[in-house]
C-alpha cells in the first residue's frame, strides 16, 4: 500500500511490502469478520506473533508467540487511508504506524483489508527485516494448503 510508505507522518525510509506479512494481515482481517470479534488475541487464544511465525517469517525470538509486537487493527473507516491516519493519531498505535521508537526497525510490512457486512476491517503487520539466512518460500497455512511467497530482498 503506497500511502503507508509515503504518508507525511511516516518516519521509516525504504519500507518493503512482504507477501507473507500481507497474507497474515489479510487472514487476520478475514478472521475478525468471520468470527465476529475485534482483538489481537483470537477466540482460540492465538496472537499475531504466532501467525507471522507460521509463515516462516523470522521475527526476533523474544517476540513471544502469545504477544503482539507486529499488528495494528482498525474498523469503521471507509478507506485504508482513513484507517492509517486514525492509527497515526491514536496514542496506542502512533509509534507502530509511524515507525517511532521500538518500531523504527520494522521496515517490512503487509496490509490486509477484508470487506465485512459491517464495513471494512484493516490489519497492518510490520516486522524487522529477516536475518539473511532465512530462505523460506513455501508456507503451510492454518487449515491445510500452502501459500508461496517470494523472499523480499
Amino acid at each position: 500500500m503506497e500511502y503507508f510508505a509515503t504518508a507525511p507522518w511516516q518516519k521509516r525510509d525504504n519500507l518493503v511490502e512482504d507477501s507473507r506479512l500481507a497474507h497474515v494481515a489479510h487472514m487476520r482481517a478475514m478472521d475478525l469478520c468471520a468470527r465476529d470479534y475485534f482483538s489481537h488475541e483470537t477466540p482460540d487464544g492465538f496472537w499475531p506473533n504466532h501467525y507471522v511465525r507460521l509463515t516462516g517469517y523470522k521475527i526476533p525470538e523474544w517476540y513471544k508467540d502469545n504477544g503482539n509486537q507486529v499488528e495494528s487493527l482498525a474498523k469503521g473507516y471507509l478507506c485504508a487511508t482513513d484507517a492509517l491516519d486514525a492509527w497515526e493519531r491514536s496514542p496506542n498505535h502512533h509509534d507502530h504506524v509511524t515507525g517511532s521508537g521500538f518500531w523504527a526497525s520494522h521496515t517490512i510490512f503487509g496490509v490486509g483489508i477484508f470487506e465485512c457486512e459491517t464495513g471494512p476491517l484493516y490489519a497492518l503487520i510490520t516486522a524487522p527485516p529477516e536475518p539473511a539466512e532465512n530462505k523460506h518460500i513455501f508456507i503451510p497455512w492454518i487449515g491445510g494448503g500452502t501459500i508461496v511467497a517470494e523472499r523480499q530482498t
